[in-house]
């Protein structure tokens, strides 16, 4: 293998790509190189992150960058190479290196790299300090896409023990506050937000960090700032560090919003602390409540009372096994019409609900009262067949537009004479949408052939196949419905 040098990469790659392969090295894009024999492998932050590979024998190539290979990411390896020799890992030496361990040695070894360590240094290598300004410029020259955000984010989960703190912070603050340069992580063709998997790795990085109040102003700068709310997943991983560690929630609480800083008071029971949030600051009647309850339920009680946050009451009497007074205060949700108290309690208490057939019945005639169809399928197991007759009563007026499997059960129990009528509405309708809704007809009607005999249910088909006679598509899957 003939000596590799600058001008063997130059006659091989031509000066163009060499420049810049060049610049790359010089902007410590490189973040690992392997030698293993007569391969040299690589990975090289460019647009993306790109994993290269290279003979060193031949300089034959191949990089996971559009242009597959002979590319300035293959130079800047080459380069790191030649230039910090002492930084490439040797892969029989790696080995070597393990064969010396006990076996416990290296079980150890691979449960610390499950759980997050750098494997390198754990196996007496050199540690590679990664440089965050090689991936600041992928955000500066706004070429930031969904992948690219994950293959960054993977950076810094696999190598968070070799970026400082402060390079994060510079991170996060980039992409933080410069964010419109890039599109704020928000994808205009699917209408949503890949921000969570960066911000997410950032958070996980600095809580293994030591920080100081410095650290915490600077990020408290950082997140006040944020206009697009992108850093939640941060703040996310912080509080759920912060609830199992007093002295670092302590350290941060300055920094999380008033809600996760109840929920860590209450669930470690910091009775202080609840204190001082009542007396020192504005809370909504919600989080005054859920503190309240932690030192003074009555006062907890009468606030939301007060409030008419029925639901907090709720949950405690509850909590408290008093469940008169918790079905109590369902009733009087719906008294007052509270639609969405009411409809919160009927999301987080149905199980409750479903345990009282009076309560059950209350609710159903309540969201019958108000329009609603749909709710009512919930508890519909549960109530009086009077309710029941007058439940598919009201789905037959609806003329709702979407077929739902379960009105048609509640037509075949309750109002089987009226089975064909409501079939021949709901039909008409999903024809009416357009050929892409015809397999939501053969399916409706398959459910109807359960709760109609071979004759009439024959005779339906025959009516809807001659009004749509020549709609080909649906006549065929109409024909494979007859018995």
């Amino acid at each position: 293998m003939k000596a590799l040098n600058e001008s063997k990469i130059i006659e091989r790659f031509g000066y163009s790509t060499f420049d810049k392969g060049k610049e790359y090295y010089n902007e410590n894009r490189v973040l690992s190189a392997f030698i293993n024999g007569d391969l040299l492998e690589g990975v090289v932050v460019g647009t993306n992150v790109y994993r290269t590979s290279v003979l060193l024998s031949d300089l034959s190539n191949k990089c996971s960058c559009p242009l597959g290979g002979d590319c300035k990411h293959v130079v800047a390896l080459l380069l790191f190479y030649l230039k910090n020799s002492d930084e490439v890992i040797d892969i029989p030496k790696l080995k070597d290196k393990l064969r010396e361990k006990s076996k416990e040695e290296l079980i150890d070894i691979i449960i610390k790299a499950l759980g997050g360590e750098e494997i390198l240094p754990l196996i007496e290598q050199k540690e590679k300090n990664i440089k965050i300004r090689s991936i600041l410029r992928i955000f500066e020259r706004g070429e930031v896409d969904e992948r690219t955000v994950e293959n960054i984010s993977n950076i810094i989960r696999n190598f968070k023990n070799n970026i400082s703190k402060e390079d994060l912070l510079m991170l996060l603050e980039k992409i933080t506050l410069d964010c419109e340069n890039f599109g704020c992580f928000y994808d205009d063709y699917g209408d949503y937000y890949y921000n969570e998997s960066i911000f997410k790795a950032i958070g996980e990085a600095l809580v293994e960090k030591d920080l100081t109040s410095e650290d915490i102003e600077k990020l408290k700068e950082i997140l006040d700032r944020d206009q697009y709310e992108l850093s939640e997943p941060l703040i996310d991983v912080l509080a759920n560090k912060a609830e199992g560690d007093e002295k670092f929630f302590k350290l941060i609480q300055k920094i999380l919003p008033p809600t996760y800083r109840a929920d860590i008071v209450i669930k470690n029971k910091m009775y202080d602390e609840a204190k001082k949030m009542l007396e020192k600051e504005t809370l909504d009647p919600s989080l005054r409540v859920e503190l309240l309850k932690l030192i003074d339920p009555r006062e907890a009680i009468r606030v939301a009372e007060e409030n008419k946050e029925y639901t907090l009451i709720i949950q405690y009497y509850i909590e408290m096994k008093d469940y008169d007074k918790a079905k109590a205060y369902i009733n009087k949700a719906i008294e007052e019409n509270l639609r969405t108290e009411v409809f919160y309690i009927l999301s987080k208490y149905k199980n409750f609900i479903l345990q009282d057939r009076e309560l059950s019945n209350k609710i159903v005639r309540y969201l019958l009262d108000i329009g609603d169809i749909l709710s009512p399928l919930k508890f519909y197991g549960n109530i009086d067949d009077d309710l029941k007759d007058l439940y598919a009563e009201k789905i037959l007026e609806s003329g709702y537009e979407f077929y739902i499997a379960a009105f048609l059960d509640v037509i075949c129990q309750r109002k089987p004479e009226k089975v064909k009528e409501f079939l021949l509405k709901s039909v008409e309708t999903m024809i009416d949408r357009g050929s892409r809704e015809y397999d939501y007809v053969a399916l409706m009607l398959t459910n109807a052939k359960k709760c109609m005999s071979k004759k009439d249910f024959n005779e339906l088909l025959d009516e809807i196949e001659i009004k749509h006679y020549k709609k080909r598509k649906l006549i065929e899957k109409l024909s494979v419905l007859r018995d």
